[in-house]
């Protein structure tokens, strides 16, 4: 390997943040964690996968849908998946057979190692695990964190917005890992991976200003979360106390029902199309679309109609969103689907398998486009990475 020339972190990320535009880099030695962005070669889905700290390969051409290593006897590196259901193919394009793929079927990870004449190999990711039998028991299982978030606290552990000491402690959460790798620097620079802990001691840079601190999760099975982050304001010369929260303006509370109808009931004026939902608070909340509505009722048989002066009595209140569980919805420029959780939180299904596993061999016939202008009435929460992550109670 020609050592005259290295190529740094800095300039293999300004590749990574550019998946479509191919480019090829020699003598390369990543000191990090660096993503990089292609398609799935089967699906055509944009996915992230990982080069680990440590890697030092004789060549990079990353293409729209594939990587090509050009490895020979001095090159190491190692590349992982950070979704589920998405899988790593390793294929030879040309030079000799002196290298090393290990494991020899890589599934979510894979090292490749350079054991003597220089070799190309190309890097895919598909959507099928190819090292899994198609019956019977064996194969690699990938089991991803789940329910990930990192939270700088005080050094009383303690949420906080400011700190005056650079001296704080981190509350990590995530299910399935048993290790993790934390730095104050997005790419990991010097970073090492560590036994998995639900809170850790932790130093800031010093000097005072806003400050990130960066952390990625792995499982028994090595496959690795998304990279994760908090920030936090470092002020030794002292925290200004918060402004106290002004209480909002209060509102009359309704203790009976208007016009003789009841709390619960739907409500339509004969002049328009929207049906209300007659809230316990009593406030009227509009169903923004018929799908909403009917993952609710089953038909407008249990509609009131009232009239527009009656209506006008009632004070207006939030949209009404999808019934939990009943349908996954999406909008039309993204290609994300969503499962629907308890209280409007929206939980992206990572994978066409996630989507099976939840909804039958017919997912796709259950969902539906939303509106962005009414999306705004969700909130995101974590992904589906399997079943068992979304609430067994709300399924069909």
């Amino acid at each position: 390997m020609n050592k005259k020339l290295i190529i740094f972190l800095t300039i293999i990320l300004a590749i990574a943040a550019a998946p479509f535009q191919a480019a090829a880099i020699n003598d390369v030695t990543i000191n990090g964690i660096v993503n990089f962005e292609i398609l799935t070669a089967d699906t055509a889905v944009l996915t992230t996968v990982l080069a680990q700290s440590g890697g030092q390969v004789t060549q990079l051409a990353v293409q729209t849908n594939y990587i090509d290593i050009t490895l020979d006897n001095a090159s190491t590196i190692t590349f992982n998946t950070t979704a589920a259901g998405e899988y790593i193919r390793i294929a030879k394009q040309s030079g000799s057979n002196d290298y090393n793929v290990s494991p020899s079927c890589p599934t979510s990870t894979a090292t490749l190692s350079g054991t003597g004449a220089q070799v190309v190999l190309r890097l895919e990711v598909y959507t099928t695990d190819i090292c899994s039998p198609v019956s019977g028991g064996g194969g690699h299982v990938s089991v991803f964190p789940t329910n990930t978030s990192i939270e700088i606290l005080d050094n009383n552990a303690q949420p906080a917005e400011c700190v005056e000491s650079s001296q704080v402690i981190l509350k990590l959460l995530a299910n399935n890992a048993t290790s993790m790798v934390i730095s104050n620097d997005q790419n990991f620079l010097g970073a090492e991976f560590e036994p998995y802990n639900e809170y850790k001691d932790w130093q800031l840079i010093a000097g005072d200003g806003l400050k990130t601190v960066y952390v990625i999760y792995r499982s028994s099975t090595s496959d690795l979360s998304n990279k994760l982050s908090d920030k936090i304001e470092l002020k030794t010369s002292g925290c200004e106390p918060l402004p106290p929260v002004p209480l909002p303006p209060e509102e009359p509370v309704i203790t009976e029902p208007v016009g003789g109808l009841s709390f619960g009931d739907l409500l339509k004026a004969p002049e328009f199309e929207t049906v209300y939902f007659y809230t316990n608070v009593g406030k009227r909340n509009p169903f923004p679309s018929r799908g909403t509505y009917d993952s609710w009722y089953e038909d407008f048989s249990q509609v009131k109609i009232v009239s527009i002066e009656i209506l006008s009595q009632i004070p207006l209140g939030k949209n009404m969103t999808y019934k939990s569980g009943v349908k996954m919805i999406k909008i039309q420029s993204d290609s994300k689907v969503y499962a629907v959780d308890y209280n409007a939180v929206l939980r992206w299904v990572a994978s066409e398998q996630v989507a099976t596993d939840l909804y039958g061999p017919d997912w796709n016939k259950m969902i539906d486009d939303v509106n962005p202008a009414f999306f705004m009435d969700y909130t995101i929460g974590e992904p589906l990475y399997q079943k068992s992550d979304f609430p067994a109670e709300l399924l069909p």
